[in-house]
């Protein structure tokens, strides 16, 4: 598991970014956004379908005051090495404590957008609730003022994807006031345009996961704001990141990671599966692009959790990745999709999978019901 990849517990990850100049506009496509092409887009996940599967009735329910909002944030790159793959843990700790406040407030929100889902008969009041929440920082403008070092624009584009997909489960809930809705979608697209202005820098030759991040945070505010053009760009990002997938399900910028090889190829496969499902909510196979390469990453991926000494072979150091509920929270869709015995199995060992990064559980979101479903 790649360092601080986990916001359930309130950790960020960062890495130094890599900044070539205006020629990689050519590449990304401009920072500014072309003119809305406004279109019904569909979320990645089924609400209405999921709860019949998994729904139970909701016992009782409280709304607590949304959070304080975080304006200004400065992550400092914990790494002490050029493969960035030895932490300093001084820095770490730092760089936790800076980030708790934005981690713990998405981690509220998904887990509300969880219980309005799984609300069987469907109860709106966390819907209510985690618009309550959003409309809170989307009214203050949170998130738009100092986010000056590259970690603290991982954290706003992580954020950013995570809220966006907590915001598509309880968008069509019934009584949703209108107004805070659109704040909401206003302070997405701003979010989502402050990105662009950072990451439409970054060169073709500096893709890793840091841009198929940006990708699912660009697919997922394209949706929740109905801007096609948005989401166009997310999945253009994603074919080019299964371009860069080699023949042997390996990308050399995450090799190049040394030690943390193995952990960070699941961080970069993480969010292509949820842009893959998010395709296939609006009708496109995204699976399928280069010839099935996403399923040669994830097979990788699933041998060397096997046996860790293939990566240790390749990149001469013994691998740093542990096997906890991070490593398989983009199994539950994938292997919804393409059941898996040995990987059905693996994912019960580990549920219930949740990660605010991709907008709640994703056991709930997508988990087939062939396997059991522990209760919350």
């Amino acid at each position: 598991m790649p360092w601080g990849a986990d916001p359930v517990d309130d950790t960020g990850a960062t890495r130094r970014a890599v900044l070539i100049g205006a020629s990689a506009t050519a590449l990304l496509g401009s920072p500014l956004r072309p003119a809305l092409a406004v279109s019904v887009l569909n979320g990645p996940v089924n609400v209405e379908q999921r709860r019949a599967l998994v729904g139970r009735p909701l016992a009782s329910f409280r709304c607590s005051a949304p959070s304080p909002p975080v304006h200004d944030l400065d992550v400092q790159d914990p790494y002490t090495d050029p493969a960035f793959s030895i932490i300093d843990p001084e820095k770490e700790r730092k760089m936790v404590e800076a980030t708790r406040p934005i981690g713990a407030y998405s981690v509220r929100v998904a887990q509300l957008s969880d219980l309005w889902l799984l609300s069987q008969p469907a109860r709106t009041e966390p819907a209510d609730c985690a618009l309550t929440w959003l409309d809170s920082w989307a009214s203050a403008d949170a998130m738009l003022g100092q986010f000056n070092s590259p970690g603290a624009h991982h954290q706003r584009r992580w954020t950013l994807g995570g809220l966006a997909l907590a915001y598509l489960k309880i968008r069509d809930a019934p009584g949703l006031d209108a107004a805070a809705k659109r704040r909401i979608e206003q302070w997405f697209t701003k979010l989502s345009d402050a990105d662009a202005a950072y990451y439409g820098k970054w060169s073709r030759q500096s893709y890793s996961n840091h841009i198929f991040w940006w990708a699912l945070a660009l697919a997922a505010t394209g949706v929740a704001t109905g801007d096609r053009a948005m989401f166009d760009h997310g999945v253009t990002i994603y074919h080019a990141a299964l371009e860069d997938i080699q023949p042997n399900g390996t990308l050399p910028l995450e090799m190049a990671r040394k030690g943390r090889a193995l952990g960070y190829h699941i961080f970069a496969l993480t969010p292509l599966v949820m842009i893959a499902e998010i395709g296939a909510a609006n009708g496109l196979d995204l699976y399928a692009g280069q010839g099935g390469a996403l399923h040669r990453l994830a097979r990788r991926i699933l041998d060397g959790l096997a046996d860790p000494d293939w990566f240790a072979a390749q990149t001469g150091v013994p691998q740093e990745a542990k096997i906890d509920k991070f490593t398989f929270v983009w199994a539950e869709p994938y292997y919804a999709r393409f059941p898996d015995a040995a990987l059905g199995k693996q994912i019960a060992e580990h549920r219930p999978l949740f990660y605010a990064w991709l907008g709640g559980s994703t056991t709930y979101d997508f988990g087939s019901p062939a396997l059991p479903f522990p209760r919350p």
